[in-house]
């Protein structure tokens, strides 16, 4: 068996109160906590970027869906504007003023028509011609 030299050791009964010095710079557990915070800053970032982005992108689709319903609406009116063109020239056809002026109110068409010749003068001008018709009274 090996035997070390006995070794005398020095204790010293002086209890002096000794002031806590603890780190400060850094936490005995080796946590950095300024890189956590700055871990937890640029996550607070990026979700306030994708947040942004998000909400820009809903706009833009939702503008691209009004774009398209309006675009919708356009051609609904364009085709009921067309319809009422067709109308409106249905119902100023002459046909069907005539047959309206003679069935409903009783209207007849004229036997005799009176019409005044025209001569074109020296000036090239229309002028009525001086012999008119002679005129009835009613």
């Amino acid at each position: 068996m090996l035997a070390s030299k006995k070794q005398e050791w020095a204790i010293s009964h002086d209890y002096a109160p000794q002031t806590d010095v603890r780190r400060q710079s850094k936490p005995a557990h080796g946590l950095n906590v300024e890189l956590r915070k700055n871990c937890c800053a640029l996550a607070v970032l990026l979700l306030l970027l994708a947040s942004i982005a998000t909400l820009q992108t809903e706009r833009i689709v939702s503008t691209g869906y009004q774009c398209v319903k309006l675009q919708n609406d356009l051609k609904v009116v364009e085709q009921k504007n067309e319809k009422l063109r067709v109308e409106i020239a249905r119902l100023k056809s002459l046909d069907r003023i005539q047959t309206i002026a003679t069935n409903n109110l009783g209207m007849t068409a004229p036997k005799h028509v009176l019409e005044s010749p025209l001569a074109t003068s020296s000036s090239g001008k229309l002028a009525a011609v001086q012999q008119e018709a002679p005129r009835r009274r009613m």
